[in-house]
């Protein structure tokens, strides 16, 4: 019998500037860039409920 996982992967591409950012707070923390990824994502949804209400910055 297979275990269910409690999460899910999905692959987006991001800017440098971001990429580069990301890397350095992972290095930070001590974490891998996708743990510090997963971790951002998470807790910018647990925040942020409705994206419609802000503008979006295209850089």
């Amino acid at each position: 019998m297979s275990k269910k996982k409690d999460t899910v992967g999905i692959h987006f591409q991001m800017d440098k500037i971001t990429s580069d950012t990301l890397q350095k707070e992972a290095e930070k923390t001590g974490r891998s860039k996708r743990q510090e990824a997963a971790i951002r994502l998470a807790d910018h949804v647990a925040r942020f409920s409705s994206v419609n209400d802000y503008e979006y910055i295209e850089r």
